[in-house]
């Protein structure tokens, strides 16, 4: 069973978009944490250049002086991918359960970080960012406010997808942060793309974006989320064998290469994924991957005819990965989509202090986050580095 790339395109917006509330009311990811039997807060800070920023903590509740923990999540998502599995597997619980002060981030423009200083989301103005100013901006921000909070000298970091980008931006374009990090855990980066297979419609989409990202700012996906919703409704539904297998096929299709893999997603967890996602994205952060990608580097925006008045230079700089001094631990999977082996073996040739590198042979892009048996394949493992070290 095969699928053309229009037919993977039209899979992406209306079928993985699963089940969204329209108007979600109050602070779901505060919501998880308390229906798991742990204590949450919010808490605020806001950037260098005007974005507040809400980051939520589990207090922890064995007090046994370990260093904080941040948590840092991918594209259209929140702080909520680190919960969402619930208490007996999500990563966030069992480094809580082991007396670690999590703390996790929303990145600007994510539902829960919508305030700027002078400008609103209905602003173009709000939206003109990159994943480069997520780490140049926000994770520094993130990481001084929690080092403040608990008096703390340094903390560890787990981050997934963009949230590995940003922290890679953050620790090549302001070294000194390298310092503050104890250990850096990246899972699923997406520095380089090398070899990946190429959707001529997606391609095609990414490269229109690329040329028109002056007028369009960012993507509002909630109308194709609601559309999501229904679809999902009548094929994600594990009392339907044969739906469920549709459901599974489109799901796999869009974020493996091995779309006859099992899916790893509890089904009780599945219906309920896109509720906690959030829907708008600035363009930006979509064509600077696409830069990359067809220029195979990692490096700053390409302005383009506007590239001198950032850079002095006609074309944007590369980051400088031998900066990055932070102990790091790269985690891989086999059957990712969206990054390959050999972008990831490429990334880890190019930093310093690699401590491990690891491939999941059998995973997806998602199941860093979505996977049944995470614990058991990976949060386990990182738990036990983060013990192996202390101050």
């Amino acid at each position: 069973m095969k699928l053309n790339s229009r037919f993977v395109v039209l899979i992406l917006y209306y079928c993985v978009t699963l089940t969204l509330q329209d108007n979600p009311e109050g602070d779901q990811v505060l919501q998880l944490i308390s229906s798991a039997g742990f204590q949450g807060e919010a808490h605020y800070t806001e950037t260098d250049d005007g974005y507040e920023l809400k980051i939520h903590r589990i207090v922890p509740k064995i007090h046994n002086g370990r260093e904080p923990v941040i948590l840092m999540h991918g594209l259209l998502a929140t702080a909520a991918d680190f919960l969402i599995t619930g208490p007996d597997i999500a990563i966030a619980y069992l480094l809580s359960n082991n007396g670690y002060d999590v703390y996790l981030g929303n990145s600007r423009g994510n539902k829960y970080s919508t305030k700027h200083r002078i400008y609103t989301t209905d602003s173009t103005e709000y939206w003109r960012y990159s994943w480069h100013e997520i780490g140049y901006f926000d994770l520094a921000a993130i990481t001084d406010y929690v080092l403040k909070k608990t008096t703390a000298q340094k903390l560890d970091f787990i981050a997934f997808s963009q949230g590995t980008t940003s922290l890679l931006v953050l620790l090549s374009s302001r070294p000194e942060y390298n310092s503050k990090i104890r250990q850096a855990h990246l899972m699923a980066p997406p520095a380089f793309r090398k070899k990946l297979p190429k959707s001529q419609v997606v391609f095609s989409v990414l490269k229109f974006l690329d040329r028109h990202n002056d007028e369009i700012r960012f993507w509002d996906l909630k109308r194709l989320f609601r559309i999501g919703k229904n679809i999902s409704k009548t094929i994600c539904r594990d009392n339907d064998l044969l739906s469920f297998r549709l459901c599974k096929f489109l799901i796999l299709s869009v974020f493996s290469t091995d779309n006859r893999r099992e899916l790893e997603i509890e089904t009780k967890v599945l219906p309920h994924l896109i509720n906690y996602m959030s829907p708008r994205v600035s363009v930006m952060q979509l064509t600077h991957y696409y830069q990359n990608m067809i220029a195979n580097k990692f490096r700053q925006f390409d302005y383009k005819d506007k590239n001198f008045q950032h850079y002095n230079s006609t074309t944007p700089p590369d980051y400088n990965l031998s900066k990055i001094t932070a102990p790091v631990y790269l985690y891989h999977a086999g059957n990712d989509r969206f990054i390959s082996e050999e972008g990831v073996a490429y990334l880890r040739s190019l930093l310093p202090n690699v401590q491990e590198y690891r491939v999941i042979s059998n995973w997806s892009h998602i199941d860093f986050v979505y996977s049944k048996y995470s614990r058991d394949v990976l949060y386990n493992n990182i738990l036990h580095a983060l013990l192996a070290v202390s101050y």
